[in-house]
């Protein structure tokens, strides 16, 4: 009786150990990656889901929330030969997790990587007058690249925005110079209409005294 109960008691006990063992509750924001007796099974999304205990595990939970690259200052050259430094700033999210996993050890760098080409070969063929006026153009050509290349990996670039564009310091101090320029041109071609319209209306009232005069000789 007693050796009875204690099997019954053991194999109550596996019972429990094996459903605990083999169900798994994976949340919206995840993706739970398996493997099978160390290679990649299958993936779980959100819901209730069962493994097969000691041969199958959970390798990687990974977040398939939206996230946001570290922002980075990039040193490029334009098509007119100004080195201009750009602040981008870029949302992704993986829409596959094993891709993302097996296929590339470091997201965030190996998206990063990708960032620095594309901008420098992007940038290079707009001179500096487009890349200031252009902005919202330039991010999603910069977008569209990004997401060629990053589809092989399982990930979805979901907005790209150029945060700031900075001159170099001799550019910057050039064009200073010549926005003063053209304000002292503005101001002198003010000056010059303000004495013009003065001159015309001086003479307007010349002409019309002397007219007045002329009609005071008549009668």
């Amino acid at each position: 009786m007693a050796i009875s109960l204690a099997i019954s008691l053991g194999f109550l006990i596996l019972v429990v150990v094996f459903l605990l063992f083999s169900i798994k509750i994976v949340s919206q924001s995840q993706n739970y990656l398996v493997e099978r007796l160390g290679k990649y099974h299958r993936t779980l999304e959100a819901g209730l889901h069962f493994l097969l205990p000691i041969f199958e595990s959970i390798s990687h939970k990974v977040s398939i929330l939206e996230r946001q690259l570290d922002t980075k200052r990039i040193t490029t050259i334009t098509l007119d030969n100004v080195t201009i430094s750009i602040d981008i700033a870029i949302l992704y999210r993986i829409k596959d997790a094993s891709r993302a996993i097996y296929r590339v050890e470091n997201i965030d760098q190996a998206i990063q990587t990708t960032v620095i080409g594309s901008v420098r070969s992007t940038i290079g063929k707009t001179d500096l007058d487009g890349v200031q006026s252009n902005r919202r153009e330039l991010a999603e050509t910069l977008e569209s690249e990004l997401d060629a290349v990053t589809d092989e990996w399982g990930i979805v670039i979901t907005r790209v925005e150029i945060i700031d564009v900075e001159v170099d310091a001799d550019t910057k101090a050039a064009m200073a110079m010549q926005l003063n320029a053209e304000r002292t041109k503005r101001a002198l071609i003010r000056e010059a209409e303000g004495r013009k319209e003065s001159a015309q209306l001086a003479a307007d009232a010349d002409l019309y005294v002397a007219m007045k005069h002329g009609e005071v000789k008549k009668t």
